[in-house]
């Protein structure tokens, strides 16, 4: 697999659109799309700057060989922060069968809508703690705890907290 073609698979993860990259680096549009698709190579620099938005490291990035982990600790989670939505996401990618796992915290409190996310690949969400509403295309549920949703890829969809109480939830996909 290309370096662009990660870019594009960790981008896509972390719900950045390539207007946001180029926003967030400096690079064009245009320049990041090339790159995706691999038709270009990136100098050191340009990939930092990627690299430092995507949350990765150029080793990631360049390494062909995938070591699975046995065990990765909390603090060892690759943790974003969306302070606009309340949330906060924990991925846990152990380095098998590009299965990666998300453990996601959504505070309570008035935000504005979150994007309308869509991912090349299936997911399947469990409501661990509280409730959480999901927004699929026109369609609304509202799950507990206890209660899981299976979500197609390329399906377009929001996830929010609507209640006093955080809710916590564990997201399972294949990258």
């Amino acid at each position: 697999m290309g370096i662009g073609k990660k870019i594009r698979i960790r981008r896509k993860l972390k719900g950045v659109t390539i207007k946001s990259l180029a926003e967030y680096t400096g690079l064009s549009v245009g320049y990041l799309s090339t790159l995706e698709q691999d038709k270009n190579s990136p100098t050191l620099e340009n990939l930092q700057k990627i690299c430092e938005i995507l949350d990765i490291t150029i080793t990631d990035l360049i390494s062909e060989e995938r070591h699975g982990e046995v065990i990765i600790r909390s603090d060892e989670a690759k943790t974003s922060k969306f302070s606009q939505y309340n949330q906060i996401s924990k991925l846990y990618d152990f380095g098998y069968n590009n299965q990666v796992y998300e453990y996601l915290i959504i505070e309570p409190g008035k935000v504005e809508l979150p994007p309308q996310w869509r991912h090349l690949y299936d997911e399947v969400c469990i409501v661990l703690e509280g409730q959480l509403t999901i927004i699929i295309e026109n369609d609304t549920y509202r799950l507990k705890k206890g209660d899981a949703l299976y979500l197609l890829a390329q399906q377009r969809h929001s996830v929010i907290n609507e209640t006093n109480e955080p809710c916590v939830s564990f997201w399972v996909f294949q990258k």
